[in-house]
This record gives structure tokens, C-alpha cells and sequence, in this order.
């Protein structure tokens, strides 16, 4: 199963963040993403270049904390909505848990 990782230490603001899903969720496609709270959504989904729609992932979150100091609570929970978003893990058969470390874990069986 494919696993991404986000690491808060490669990122200190919401640009940073789109740049960091773009290289590591997006790889091979031609264009550039939208840098929103939308495209993210559509990111991971699938189709842009490292998985396909269904297609099983992980993602863990790594210096969880950090992001959230730096990007903020209201921009953090807009992100953590999207990834546990009921349709979304709906269409994907996915579930979503917070570790103790702080990580989140976006799985899809």
C-alpha cells in the first residue's frame, strides 16, 4: 500500500503545505495544482499522478504539532476535515485515526 508522508518540519505556512502535497501526492503531472482547501480534496481523491481513485494509500503526518502551531488550529482543522471527510472516505472505503504521536493516518483497506 502506498504511504505518503507530510512532514510539518518541510513547511511553515499554508503555501508550503499545497507545495509539499503537490511533490509528494502529484508526481508525473504536467500542470500545477490548485493551492486551496478544494484541489486538496480532489488530491486525494485521486488521478494526479501517484494513485488513482479507490486506489488504497496511507498518509501519516509527521511533526503534527508543529503544522498546527504554525499554520493554526482554524487551517488545521480545515485540512483534518478534509482528509476524514465521510463521503470522501465513503467513496475511498477508508478510515481515519489520530495517534498518540500526533500523527494522522489516512488509511483506505
Amino acid at each position: 500500500m502506498r504511504t505518503y508522508i507530510i512532514d510539518g518540519n518541510k513547511f511553515s505556512n499554508i503555501e508550503g503545505f499545497f507545495d509539499e502535497i503537490d511533490l509528494i501526492m502529484t508526481k508525473g503531472t504536467s500542470f500545477k495544482t490548485g493551492h486551496n482547501l478544494n484541489a486538496f480534496r480532489d488530491i486525494l481523491y485521486g488521478g494526479f499522478g501517484c494513485h488513482e481513485p479507490g486506489e488504497p494509500f496511507v498518509i501519516k503526518w509527521l511533526n503534527y504539532q508543529k503544522s498546527r502551531k504554525e499554520l493554526g488550529d482554524t487551517i488545521m482543522l480545515a485540512i483534518i476535515d478534509i482528509i476524514a471527510d465521510p463521503i470522501l472516505r465513503k467513496r475511498r472505503n477508508s478510515r481515519i485515526g489520530l495517534t498518540r504521536a500526533g500523527y494522522i493516518i489516512y488509511e483506505n483497506n
